[in-house]
């Protein structure tokens, strides 16, 4: 991922395929998918790894969103 990243001119350890999971599947949460509709997504066997890629409760004021600088 780091080298399709760096051709944007992104850079930074923080930017990662995982980070992109984590991100999808908060987002996800967030707009009200159903957590098991979540965990088949992310290809889960377990409903309690996808629980912990629920960032909701993290920060409510900030963006869960990667801020990428475009442009």
């Amino acid at each position: 991922m780091q080298p399709y990243l760096a051709q944007i001119g992104v850079k930074g350890e923080r930017f990662s395929a995982h980070a992109l999971r984590v991100t999808a599947a908060t987002l996800a949460l967030r707009e009200r998918a159903d957590l098991n509709e979540v965990r088949h997504f992310l290809g889960h066997a377990c409903i309690s790894t996808t629980t912990a890629y629920d960032r909701r409760w993290n920060d409510a004021s900030r963006p869960v969103s990667l801020q990428l600088p475009l442009g």
